[in-house]
């Protein structure tokens, strides 16, 4: 089991370079776009939590975290800025996160 982001990640890639979704059987395709989607989406919220707290040290400005996040996301800087905003949201409801 991967214990770090970083092995993790390695672990994704691996998995990723040798994914066919031609060998995936047909009644199984859904819960596998479901899947990813739902890994995407966690680790999307990881990158704008990350961003969200770069942005508020010393770290780095808003500007930068924006622009991190955009480039790590592959979205526009208005798409990651809005993300950016709701992590902070969420970061200042800790029921919430």
């Amino acid at each position: 089991m991967c214990e770090t982001l970083a092995g993790l990640k390695q672990a994704c890639s691996a998995f990723a370079a040798r994914f066919d979704a031609a060998l995936v059987p047909p009644a199984q395709l859904a819960q596998v776009l479901s899947d990813a989607g739902t890994i995407e989406k966690m680790f999307a919220n990881i990158a704008a939590e990350c961003a969200a707290h770069m942005a508020g040290t010393s770290a780095g400005s808003v500007r930068e975290a924006v622009s991190g996040l955009a480039r790590a996301s592959g979205t526009s800087l208005a798409e990651a800025a809005k993300a950016l905003e709701a992590a902070k949201q969420i970061e200042a409801q800790p029921d919430v996160a």
